[in-house]
């Protein structure tokens, strides 16, 4: 697969582009985003030119198995089945399973959503998936709410403060710029998720891990609010080369003070919790070799 990358003087990049700050287009309609950098940077650790193929949520590891990209980079849940086809190295941040409400919704915990207007994220999304996770343990459907909406995360914020919906979940890393809109512009709150079944979502999603929104990333929002979500993993081919993963690994990890800087989710990482936490499928053998030659193996 390396030989191919660089046969060809240019690597694939699989990308999501309607989920800011992780991939979006800026003001002059290009693409931007950690993940867009990510891209880059993999492209000049190797010397090649790099080329972005946008791709809905759904078809991330579609696009590896079909040879479309080369590389994807992005949250999704890793698990035995998807390893035969695709390979996992590190994950790299935690998208945060994040519901909010109006402060004035008479919403206290998950199942007070029976009833009210609320967005559950676009069919194919990450936070369509994290919905649906959430409703199921708290014993709730859409059929309990007044209205299902299925806006994207960038229509949210909006939504919540012109009055058309009364809570909204979406998936993000913190500090996330829709969140941040909303409790910025309007009496908006986050939702403690204990109240939703966070216990049996953890006992039954290894991929998954508990977090904490700390109190006062948001406006009008002082305490801790605990949560949950996906770790964000770096995803290839199964049969990439080693040595592609391994570049790739060892230019984050020899530079990670700059890394975790790179975006304030990034520095609670540490690197022993990078290459064990939240991982359900086997490391890739490239990412592997790094770990043992840096003694973190």
């Amino acid at each position: 697969k390396l030989d191919d990358v660089i046969n060809a003087g240019v690597v694939r990049c699989a990308v999501v582009l309607d989920f800011p700050p992780i991939g979006y287009y800026d003001e002059n309609n290009e693409p931007a985003g950690f993940d867009v950098e990510y891209c880059k940077d993999l492209a000049a650790a190797l010397e090649v030119d790099f080329e972005l193929l946008p791709v809905t949520w759904a078809e991330r590891l579609p696009s590896i198995v079909s040879n479309r990209a080369d590389v994807v980079f992005g949250g999704t849940s890793d698990s035995l089945e998807r390893a035969k086809t695709v390979g996992f190295t590190i994950p790299y941040a935690i998208y945060y399973a994040q519901a909010v409400v109006g402060k004035d919704s008479g919403i206290e915990t998950f199942e007070d959503m029976k009833g009210k207007r609320v967005n559950i994220g676009n069919p194919g999304s990450g936070t369509r998936v994290l919905a649906n996770l959430l409703m199921d343990a708290a014993g709730v459907s859409p059929d309990d709410f007044s209205l299902a909406a299925e806006l994207k995360s960038s229509e949210q914020s909006a939504a919540l403060c012109d009055g058309k919906l009364d809570a909204a979940i979406w998936a993000a890393g913190l500090p996330n710029g829709s969140s941040m809109e909303a409790t910025s512009t309007c009496a908006i709150k986050l939702l403690d998720l204990t109240t939703s079944g966070t216990d049996t979502v953890l006992a039954n999603n290894a991929a998954y891990a508990a977090a904490t929104i700390p109190g006062g990333m948001y406006p009008g929002n002082p305490d801790d609010v605990a949560s949950w979500g996906p770790k964000a993993t770096f995803v290839t081919d199964a049969g990439a080369s080693d040595e592609v993963v391994y570049v790739l690994v060892k230019a984050i990890f020899e530079n990670f003070d700059d890394f975790r800087k790179l975006h304030p989710a990034f520095g609670r990482l540490t690197k022993e919790g990078m290459i064990k936490d939240g991982l359900s499928a086997p490391l890739h053998p490239g990412a592997v070799k790094y770990y043992k030659e840096a003694g973190l193996m």
